[in-house]
């Protein structure tokens, strides 16, 4: 994906004019392409203040969730292209429209950004949450294909041994050893003498 400078600069005398002065400037360096974003409810200069020290803390904490989903994606499907509401990134950005239904231009810039804050926040809780149960069936996965795939120590004896192999009785009781093949003969020759009570040939 290519990098992208998102650039805020004076409309004077007017933004068409600022726009053309910025193309000319910067043609043989980058390709521009212009935020369509509405007049803001700008409010008084100590809102302004007191909103731009929290920006800080909100545009890291938003960036910091993004490069979740990000490596999160990645994780789960290295080749496919990550999408922003069914598009590819490059678009979403260099066509990026304005959701009014979502942020009504009649919000203050404090109310915007406490809303998308709390978007965030969701998308955060909703991520962890699907990453831990996401590790737990993969982990849950994987210790089945081990039972299956590993030796009688770890998988399930379900398909070796049968019900009418065991026997419980107020005199005997089966016991189950795994003994690997290359010390069966010796297992064999001593078992018996191993404890007391061995029935001798079991």
């Amino acid at each position: 994906m290519a990098t992208y400078w998102l650039i805020s600069a004076p409309g004077e005398p007017t933004k068409e004019q600022t726009w053309q002065k910025l193309n000319s400037r910067t043609l043989e360096y980058s390709t521009n392409y212009k935020l369509q974003i509405p007049e803001l409810r700008v409010g008084t200069l100590d809102s302004l203040l007191e909103l731009s020290d929290d920006l800080t803390k909100i545009d890291t904490y938003v960036e910091s969730v993004v490069h979740k989903i990000d490596r999160q994606l990645e994780d789960l499907n290295p080749e496919e292209s990550i999408t922003v509401n069914g598009v590819n990134v490059d678009t979403y950005i260099t066509k990026f429209r304005w959701d009014e239904a979502k942020h009504p231009l009649k919000s203050s810039l404090r109310e915007m950004t406490t809303a998308i804050s709390e978007d965030v926040s969701k998308i955060d809780e909703e991520l962890k949450a699907k990453a831990t149960e996401y590790m737990n069936l993969k982990s849950a996965l994987a210790a089945i294909k081990r039972k299956a795939a590993g030796t009688l120590m770890v998988k399930s004896l379900a398909d070796v041994v049968n019900k009418s192999d065991i026997v419980d009785s107020e005199n005997l009781t089966s016991l189950i050893i795994v003994v690997p093949k290359f010390l069966s003969k010796d297992f064999l020759v001593v078992y018996e003498t191993l404890t007391d009570f061995v029935v001798p040939r079991s």
